[in-house]
């Protein structure tokens, strides 16, 4: 058992309900707790109160918890097709995605609490956090902002953490360059967690149902664009670099093999027999060929628009809301 195994489960994790169905369940249970709750204090019914704020708080607290047990469960089925192509005991603490030290869950809730600070800062010195007489949704809404924090930069430092570890993997891979599709499990690890970014991202938009301040979403959206970005490039970086070592190594192994080879086949008044020299380098020169053409990425076409497509959800959500939002202005 390694170091990574007998560290507590991240403990929003601990919220996640087992079997099969689990995850859709944990969802559906968390946005019903979390509206009943937020109902109970008739912030629904309050005329000035942000109705579409709360509705994003419920949205995303649904949907991350959940989702990052599966990313951890993805993370665990790509880390084992890779293990393979490392060397015996190498990867043995790149592990337990789903576990983490308890100083560090607390410190990565700590920096979520710091953010809503800075975040609850930006809002007072706009004056976006205060509904006329009402001050009691405005601490409704405040509290629904600190536990999105919190819960939010948990939930991104272990994917920073899940794409670090495989990042290191990377770096221990044995690489086949005439095979890179045995490492396509890391496109696979690097669009799981776009998924998972993307998918807040469209949560967003519930924002624009009355109460939409451009100090309450910005932050939300950098908060998200900006760490998908990263932990895509993380793990993909890696992998690049430990395919174009292994290539320029075979590459410099062969263009001393040309000339060894070619040496080889000259007599010392430099003359020799051109045509069984063009025979032993052609095989040669027709290897060192096919090695260049050998992609330094194991990603395919699929996997381009694959991301393409996710990265266009948010986008297309926020126009879907804000059209809504006109024709429900006009119209009624």
């Amino acid at each position: 058992m390694t170091r990574a195994d007998t560290d507590p489960r991240v403990f929003l994790l601990l919220l996640v309900l087992p079997g099969r169905f689990g995850r859709f369940l944990t969802a559906g249970l968390i946005a019903l707790v979390l509206f009943a709750v937020f109902g109970s204090t008739g912030i629904f019914l309050e005329p000035n109160a942000p109705r579409g704020v709360v509705l994003f708080f419920i949205a995303i607290l649904a949907y991350i918890i959940p989702t990052l047990s599966w990313i951890a469960a993805r993370a665990e089925q790509c880390y084992q097709r890779l293990l393979p192509l490392v060397p015996a005991g190498m990867a043995a603490n790149l592990t337990g995605f789903d576990r983490r030290p308890l100083a560090w869950q607390v410190i990565s809730a700590g920096i979520g609490i710091l953010c809503g600070c800075l975040h609850t800062t930006l809002l007072v010195f706009n004056r976006s956090l205060f509904y006329g007489e009402d001050f009691w949704v405005s601490w409704i809404v405040l509290i629904g902002s600190f536990l999105v924090w919190i819960v939010v930069s948990v939930s991104v430092a272990v994917l920073f953490v899940i794409s670090f570890k495989f990042a290191a993997l990377a770096r221990l891979v044995t690489v086949d360059l005439f095979d890179t599709g045995r490492l396509v499990s890391f496109a696979h690890l690097a669009s799981a967690l776009a998924l998972a970014m993307v998918g807040a991202q469209a949560a967003l938009p519930l924002m624009l149902i009355q109460g939409f301040t451009v100090s309450a979403f910005l932050p939300g959206w950098l908060g998200l664009f900006i760490p998908m970005l990263l932990l895509m490039a993380i793990p993909m970086w890696a992998v690049h670099k430990r395919i174009v070592h292994a290539k320029q190594e075979e590459i410099r192994r062969i263009n001393k093999a040309v000339s060894d080879t070619a040496a080889a086949h000259d007599f010392p008044d430099g003359k020799g027999d051109p045509a069984r020299k063009t025979e032993a380098l052609m095989p040669l020169l027709v290897y060192r060929r096919e090695l260049q053409s050998v992609s330094e990425w194991p990603f395919d076409l699929n996997f381009y628009t694959r991301v393409l497509l996710y990265l266009l959800i948010p986008p297309l959500t926020w126009f879907g809301a804000a059209v809504i939002e006109v024709g429900i202005e006009r119209y009624l």
